[in-house]
């Protein structure tokens, strides 16, 4: 997993926010579906408009895009505890779950698949991300 610079970031969702494809509500694209907060993140992303691409995918790598920017981390704290209690219910906190895994893992579920082994999928990884957050802060749980 290779995440973009704080900068980089905030670019990126800046100009997501000025885009007629944006949408405000959600905070997600309506070409690609994306929420953005998590898409603009990740370094190899870029923006899904074809035919006028607004800001491309990085591919300089180093030691400070391995590391989980700190409002990502929330986000998969977050869902991770809804993942663990049940509480995934409403379609927000799936479709967020669902997005969040596709942008990071580059997989390609449906936001609202009823597949229990893709549902399984999205929980190990979840799982997987939460645990590398709580290596980072010294192996404490939450």
């Amino acid at each position: 997993m290779f995440y973009a610079s704080k900068e980089i970031r905030k670019e990126r969702l800046d100009i997501c926010k000025g885009c007629e494809h944006y949408h405000s509500f959600l905070g997600n694209c309506k070409l690609c579906g994306c929420f953005m907060k998590v898409k603009t993140a990740i370094a190899t992303m870029q923006c899904a408009d074809t035919n006028n691409r607004k800001w491309d995918r990085i591919v300089e790598v180093n030691e400070n895009t391995l590391q989980v920017p700190p409002e990502f981390r929330e986000e998969i704290i977050e869902l991770y505890k809804a993942l663990q209690s049940g509480n995934l219910n409403e379609n927000d906190n799936k479709q967020r779950v669902i997005t969040l895994h596709n942008t990071i893992y580059g997989t390609n579920y449906a936001t609202n698949t009823t597949c229990s082994s893709c549902h399984k999928n999205v929980r190990e990884g979840i799982n997987k991300l939460y645990n590398e957050i709580q290596g980072d802060k010294g192996g404490a749980k939450e």
